[in-house]
C-alpha cells in the first residue's frame, strides 16, 4: 500500500527511509537525522536488517508508525533545519510532548 506524499520537506525525493504514518501517509526522511535525534530510531536501524522495515519502496524502507500525519509532521519539523511548526491547540501540544518522550527526543523535550 503506498501512502500519500506529506509536504516539503519530506517529499519523495528527499531520504532515504520512509515513515508511514497511521493514516497512510508517507514522510521521507534523511536516516541520519532520526538518528541524531531519538535514540529510539537508532536502536531499531542498529541490526543490518531492520525489523522495523517491513516493505520498501523502491529501494527505501518503509517504516509503518503509530503516529498520524499531524503528529509525524510537528515532530519532524522540530528536528529539521526548517522553521519549527506553530502549535496553539493546548491538546496538540501534549500529544507532540508525549510523542517527544516516547521517542526519547531530549532535545525537544527540552525546548522552551
Amino acid at each position: 500500500m503506498v501512502g500519500v506524499l506529506a509536504s516539503e520537506p519530506f517529499t519523495e525525493g528527499y531520504g532515504d527511509i520512509v515513515l508511514r504514518s497511521c493514516d497512510s501517509v508517507d514522510f521521507h526522511v534523511c536516516k541520519c537525522i532520526v538518528l541524531v535525534v531519538s535514540p529510539i530510531f537508532r536502536d531499531m536501524f542498529s541490526l543490518p536488517h531492520s525489523p522495523a522495515a517491513n516493505q520498501y519502496e523502491g529501494m527505501k524502507p518503509v517504516i509503518d508508525m503509530r503516529e498520524d500525519a499531524f503528529l509525524l509532521d510537528a515532530l519532524l519539523r522540530f528536528c529539521y533545519p526548517v522553521e519549527s511548526p506553530k502549535i496553539t491547540d493546548k491538546d496538540d501540544f501534549k500529544k507532540v510532548a508525549a510523542a517527544a518522550q516516547k521517542f526519547e527526543m531530549d532535545r525537544l523535550i527540552h525546548l522552551e
